[in-house]
């Protein structure tokens, strides 16, 4: 079941869920983008502080319907490296890639921090062919490129490992990378 509520609070989303779950199993809550779910009522000094308190209830949520819930969040642009764009314009791909590495989020990347502090899990997406698509200016792209994905936070295991796969970009399609081992 998919809702689409851009206008709810955190209080209106999570009292929607557990109505469902009363009613069904839910197995799992998709946010979009975390950052733009309004906070509880109430005054808040900073932005953070906010993010937070949406995290928290998410959290709560996750607890009471003993389903996970995961929610999207943006990143800072902080996380790209110095002079990048110029690093990689004018190369193909497969010359990008190495600088484009570079440019992997962390924890401390997320924008408007302080919803990664209840998570038990932040993984990050970098987006080979995103990253070259805006930097490479007009170069063309393979038909698969890599997306890597990454714990940043693991309250139950290890951090700063990043799994390689495979982005069928014209079909939206993940595939394992060992079968696009040429073109990636």
């Amino acid at each position: 079941m998919v809702i689409h509520r851009p206008r709810w609070n955190i209080d209106e989303l999570a009292d929607h869920a557990r109505l469902l779950g009363q009613q069904r199993e839910v197995g799992c809550v998709l946010v979009d983008y975390l950052q733009r779910i309004p906070p509880p009522a109430g005054s808040f000094d900073r932005r953070d502080i906010e993010v937070s308190q949406v995290g928290r209830r998410l959290k709560e949520l996750a607890i009471a319907l003993s389903a996970p819930v995961v929610a999207g969040a943006q990143i800072n642009r902080e996380v790209i490296p110095h002079g990048y764009a110029a690093k990689i314009e004018g190369k193909s791909y497969h010359e990008a890639q190495s600088e484009i590495r570079k440019a992997r989020p962390s924890l401390h990347h997320l924008r408007e921090g302080g919803s990664e502090q209840e998570a038990d899990l932040v993984l990050g997406l970098l987006s080979y062919a995103a990253d070259y698509r805006s930097e490479a200016r007009g170069q063309p792209l393979p038909d698969a490129t890599l997306l890597e994905v990454g714990a940043l936070k693991n309250r139950y295991g290890d951090i700063g490992t990043w799994a390689q796969l495979a982005l069928e970009g014209q079909f939206s399609l993940i595939r394992d990378p060992l079968s696009y081992e040429e073109e990636l």
